[in-house]
């Protein structure tokens, strides 16, 4: 891979010439830049808009496994990217130099708030490797060395309170980023002084107190350092060299990969190919890389650590003990304490603690104190209640998935994926549990119909089944070939629809097992809506379909066809009250307002977001008199929205937890959310002690009220 200068401007070319490996050939299959952004990039002649396509660039790598594709796409726009003048100085900016910035910022937050997985952290160093690869940055930028370092304050700060498995996390990541880069700093005598050799210091003397497994990350940059960079002025890559790279891709793919012949991210030679096969499936990815690592004629790596001192003693002192606890901000609050109240106060102020550890949430959303969610060790309950909203009793066992009311009653339902059904009645008194019933799997969905008699649910167990209120009579009516995801009552058509990830959406009259019709959609069911005549569909891949249920049997085909103007995942799909367009919702933390007929209305807004995090809107309602409509959240709010004025009515405490669920009743007057876990950080975060639990909000007139006046003052603007 040559340098690419001679492809880019001049103020955007890298610090450092070097001549790299001949580049290679990228698998088509692998994931890029999505269009949109990539046009966005090649537009961009503003501060803030170079800022803004930076940002959404390193929040599209921490997604990625392999930045091969992302990087092939960005040589593609670089010649027509464009540089600007920043505000207020005479600096220029450009979009590597906004790159830097915004990876700088990501390593601080991650350092000072300490919440991002792993799988994202070492994807970051991945990332960076790969654009110093590239020749689009040098690895020893100040921004990124001096956030390197603050991370490493705060793994030190965390092995001294004894928490070394994220200790571990940021070594191996250092580790292995400079591993992957070391021969381009070892060209420049003084960046190995500056850089290199102070970084790997600090790495050998802080693996002395993590396991075995990190050690073996500083064991490969140590020994790379004293074999192959010393006096080198010319890089060769080796085959040795190939084969530790493809270990250290297995830090990112082994544990999500059953299979390594699906592993499609490396070209692994036969060797490492037999060490996956050995070590994949009994240990961790860590000890499948550690495995391929070895294989490189270094030996072993010995039991004890006389090598971390021998090392040691060649390279400058490290006084990084002192300098943290003079300078540390976790350190400077909790100084007085005892090591115990240390350790809790310290994870505390890092994963959002704010009671000692051990304490137990009382009532209905009390918990424990182990397990964890969001950060690492035990996780500290807290009260989603902090809007003061009436709690409902006798909840499910597990997650939440779904919430739906009866349209002539008071009463509603929700599924869990506890595999349970459990039905509610709301009254002026209180909240009682009415009746309950099972699937063989979890639910996923749940309806009502017209009349408010009979309740209809989808699940796993890939059934549809309905429950009759006032017999309580329980009958399957509907099989799909894979988990049924959506579920309405059309009463108009005297129909059942559901919507699965068989790909299909299959009607159902409750006289016959098999469906009325079947319509072959192109992806699996994601989200949908029903407001007769108008159904809408979100399917995986983006895809939107639109449906006229008046025209539907001399016409199946979709009314409309495309995609959503959002770049991710659909989640959540709402129709308008009248049933003009629909509101789309995805894990970007995005809402996207669609018209059927007149687009030029079409509009997208973001929403639940922080400055550092971004989650996923889970669901939307409208209101059923005001328009107006409600979003909730992965960050734990539920916003209440004015689509015709384009604003935010009113925005509420947030709960601590996700909100998976939340659905007005017919009159409008009450609003139903669901607290539980979303699984948006796997099924390793996910703990029986978190809060899951329905509330009910009793909802004013003013807060869901259009705001007298915005439209005319719209208009003027």
């Amino acid at each position: 891979m040559a340098s690419r200068l001679s492809c880019r401007r001049s103020t955007i070319g890298p610090r450092h010439s070097l001549l790299l490996r001949p580049s290679e050939e990228v698998p088509t299959e692998l994931r890029g830049l999505p269009e949109e952004l990539s046009r966005r990039i090649a537009a961009a002649t503003s501060e803030s808009e170079l800022r803004d396509v930076a940002g959404e660039v390193v929040e599209e790598a921490l997604l990625l496994l392999d930045h091969r594709g992302l990087i092939k796409d960005l040589d593609k726009i670089w010649p027509t990217t464009r540089a600007c003048k920043q505000l207020g100085t005479s600096e220029v900016l450009t979009l590597t130099s906004a790159i830097k910035m915004s990876l700088a910022s990501t390593l601080r937050d991650t350092a000072q708030r300490g919440a991002m997985p792993r799988r994202k952290v070492l994807a970051l160093f991945n990332f960076l490797a790969e654009l110093c690869w590239a020749n689009y940055m040098c690895p020893s930028e100040h921004a990124i060395q001096k956030a390197m370092h603050c991370l490493l304050d705060t793994a030190w700060a965390l092995t001294e309170c004894g928490n070394s498995e994220p200790a571990g996390w940021y070594v191996e990541s250092c580790a292995y980023f400079l591993a992957r880069v070391g021969e381009i700093i070892m060209l420049n005598p003084l960046e190995v002084f500056n850089v290199l050799d102070p970084l790997s210091a600090r790495l050998a003397s802080l693996a002395r107190q993590l396991p075995r497994r990190t050690k073996s990350f500083v064991w490969l940059l140590l020994r790379r350092r004293e074999t192959m960079w010393r006096g080198s002025l010319q890089l060769s890559i080796s085959p040795s060299y190939w084969q530790a790279y493809s270990g250290a891709r297995l830090v990112l793919t082994g544990h999500f990969k059953g299979d390594p012949k699906t592993c499609y991210l490396a070209e692994l030679p036969w060797c490492a190919c037999a060490s996956i096969m050995r070590f994949i499936c009994e240990g961790n990815s860590l000890d499948a890389a550690e495995a391929v690592w070895s294989m490189e004629n270094y030996g072993d790596m010995p039991s004890t650590d006389d090598w971390l001192s021998e090392f040691l003693e060649q390279l400058p002192e490290v006084s990084a003990a002192k300098r943290i606890r003079q300078h540390h901000p976790l350190f400077q609050k909790v100084s007085e304490c005892s090591p115990v109240g240390l350790r809790a106060q310290l994870l505390g102020q890092m994963f959002g603690a704010t009671q000692p550890f051990g304490a137990t949430g009382g009532g209905l959303f009390g918990g424990g104190g182990c397990g964890g969610c969001g950060g690492f060790g035990t996780p500290q309950i807290k009260d989603p209640n902090t809007n003061q909203d009436a709690p409902v009793p006798e909840g499910p066992s597990d997650s939440i998935s779904c919430l739906r009311w009866s349209p002539a009653a008071n009463i509603f339902a929700c599924g869990s994926w506890d595999k349970s059904v459990r039905i509610y009645e709301v009254t002026a008194q209180n909240i009682a549990p009415r009746m309950a019933y099972n699937h063989e799997a979890p639910v996923l969905c749940c309806a009502f119909s017209k009349d408010g008699q009979r309740v209809f649910s989808g699940g796993c167990d890939n059934k549809v089944k309905m429950k009759v209120l006032q017999t309580q009579q329980e009958q399957q009516i509907g099989q799909h070939d894979a988990p049924v995801k959506e579920v309405f009552v059309v009463d108009e058509m005297n129909m059942v629809v559901s919507g699965s990830w068989d790909r299909t959406l299959r009607f159902w009259n409750l006289q016959q097992p098999t469906p009325v019709a079947t319509l072959q959609l192109p992806e699996r069911v994601y989200a949908m809506d029903v407001k007769y005549p108008l159904l809408v569909v979100g399917c995986a891949e983006r895809h939107v379909l639109v449906y006229n249920l008046q025209a539907i049997q001399q016409n199946p085909a979709p009314y409309k066809q495309g995609q959503t103007a959002l770049k991710m995942q659909t989640r959540a799909i709402c129709c308008f009250p009248d049933k003009t367009g629909y509101a789309v919702g995805s894990i970007e933390g995005r809402c996207s307002i669609a018209h059927i007929e007149d687009t030029s209305k079409n509009f997208a807004f973001k929403c639940h977001r922080t400055n550092t995090e971004i989650y996923a809107v889970n669901d939307i309602d409208f209101h059923p008199q005001m328009g107006t409509f409600a979003t909730c959240g992965g960050d734990g709010t539920f916003v209440f929205w004015d689509k015709e004025n384009r604003q935010r009515l009113k925005a509420f405490n947030s709960c601590h937890y996700p909100i998976t669920a939340g659905k007005f009743n017919a009159p409008g007057d009450m609003y139903a959310y669901a607290v539980s876990y979303d699984w948006s950080k796997g099924h390793e975060q996910n703990h029986p002690s978190l809060p899951k639990g329905v509330l009910v909000h009793k909802v004013q007139a003013m807060e869901v009220q259009p705001k007298a006046g915005s439209a005319n003052q719209r208009a003027k603007r």
